[in-house]
């Protein structure tokens, strides 16, 4: 028979284990989260990098987390993992994390290194176009519930978010993505489109691809994998 003090040990440790509290950490027990760890870790594990993107998002995490941070989320309704999966992210040192699935993001993860001049330089343009400090610009443009795109961008303690779902229908060579809908291009192409739709949206397209088509140039051919690529974007570091 297990003694009392080891059986409260033994207690605590699974309290501990399923609450989500680590060592230095202030104990914080929630009935509903401790329940959810136990019959439903996976809902769990998505909770908590929600949380903690949410916090990158406030500017309550350290230094050492990306400037750059591209995902993917599905919908609970789609029967798909939920997410957030990783399609990359960039630190201001030039590390440089990215999926071998360019469309929908999550593992095998991939790091190497990048010019960190390239990264700052853009981080700065962004600033002068004043991306980070225009309360006004319109940042989301999503069309129903469904597959969203996010990046994330962190800059001299300021944080900015973009949600859109226009790269999951633009997989379609014949539609378009607007300010308020989904089109067929019907024998236009999409920067006639682009040209009536209005200056916010205009500029959020402008912004997103430039933020897009530069990771694109930045991510080599190869890389080191990373292999615990479970949840690092959100505690870790990757390392050479």
């Amino acid at each position: 028979m297990i003694n009392r003090p080891i059986a409260f040990v033994m207690a605590m440790t699974l309290i501990l284990t399923l609450t989500g509290c680590q060592a230095g950490q202030k104990f914080d027990f929630n009935l509903s989260r401790f329940f959810t760890r136990l019959f439903n870790p996976k809902k769990a594990k998505v909770i908590e990098i929600q949380k903690e993107l949410d916090a990158n998002a406030a500017g309550q995490t350290n230094s050492t987390r990306p400037v750059i941070t591209i995902y993917t989320k599905t919908p609970n309704w789609v029967g798909a993992p939920v997410g957030p999966h990783l399609l990359a992210a960039v630190w201001p040192d030039g590390r440089i994390v990215w999926s071998h699935d360019k469309t929908h993001g999550g593992k095998p993860l991939w790091h190497a290194k990048v010019d960190p001049a390239q990264v700052k330089s853009l981080l700065e343009d962004l600033e002068k176009d004043k991306i980070f400090s225009d309360r006004h610009m319109q940042k989301n443009y999503l069309v129903g519930d469904i597959q969203r795109y996010t990046i994330r961008l962190h800059h001299k303690n300021q944080n900015v978010t973009f949600h859109s779902c226009h790269e999951l229908f633009e997989r379609n060579p014949s539609i378009v993505v607007t300010a308020k809908s989904v089109e067929s291009l019907e024998g236009r192409t999409r920067e006639q489109v682009l040209a009536e739709q209005p200056a916010d949206f205009r500029r959020f397209k402008s912004t997103w691809n430039k933020i897009r088509t530069a990771v694109r140039n930045w991510t080599p051919e190869k890389g080191k994998q990373y292999l615990d690529s479970t949840d690092f974007l959100y505690q870790n570091s990757p390392t050479d």
